[in-house]
């Protein structure tokens, strides 16, 4: 019996490992695709609302509207950062604390203020994480440009636990049919055990011996 228990649990263990494995690979990867693309359109929209909100107040210098601006914008959810700079590529305003990053001086120059359309970029802040850097220019530019970095940290969680949550349903089932697999080897093994030591007995000459299976199966026929 525990060699065909065996050998029925390592079958059932090794085909809910290759189901746990595919469908937590494509679900996972499906779910971090949509959830970036989500964030995108998400950022997308800010930058355009401050954008087109900004013109005014940027071409009035008037630096501490457009920090309240912006600082309504930073307390959505998945926006880690925003930042504005002017036509001459100075950050005139942000959300950063205590100082602005050095990635984001080094992106910001990189980037340049040449930018007539919006433009995405993954952007690694050390000690903070990866973030989906989303420009936008400020009347084509000659107001300044907007900055927002999504967190991609928050889709690396929700990803997580969405396999979790997946591996946890499929450890469940993988249980439930552990346990039913258990029930039935016994029921399967407990006449074969009966008809092999009958066989043992015949085989030592001893024909008084008796075997007592009532079903009606094809084990039931063999006795």
């Amino acid at each position: 019996m525990a060699k065909l228990l065996q050998k029925t649990l390592m079958g059932e263990i090794f085909l809910f490992a290759v189901i746990a494995a595919t469908t937590s690979v494509v679900s996972g990867w499906n779910l971090h695709k949509h959830l970036t693309e989500e964030f995108k359109t998400k950022g997308i929209a800010i930058v355009n609302s401050i954008a087109n909100s900004s013109v005014e107040i940027l071409l009035n210098r008037d630096a501490s509207t457009l920090q309240s601006i912006i600082d309504q914008f930073f307390d959505i959810k998945g926006v880690a950062y925003v930042y504005i700079i002017d036509e001459h590529g100075e950050i005139i305003a942000h959300t950063f604390v205590p100082a602005i990053p050095e990635e984001i001086l080094k992106h910001t120059y990189e980037t340049g203020v040449q930018l007539e359309d919006i433009l995405i970029n993954d952007l690694t802040i050390a000690e903070q994480g990866e973030f989906i850097d989303i420009c936008a220019p400020i009347l084509a530019g000659i107001a300044g440009y907007v900055h927002v970095g999504m967190d991609k940290g928050i889709i690396a969680d929700h990803r997580n636990s969405a396999i979790g949550n997946q591996i946890s349903v499929v450890l469940v089932i993988f249980l439930i049919s552990v346990f039913i697999a258990h029930i039935r080897v016994n029921q399967i093994s407990q006449p074969l055990n009966q008809l092999t030591e009958y066989a043992q007995k015949l085989a030592a000459n001893n024909f008084n011996a008796q075997v007592k299976i009532q079903s009606q199966d094809e084990i039931g026929l063999l006795a």
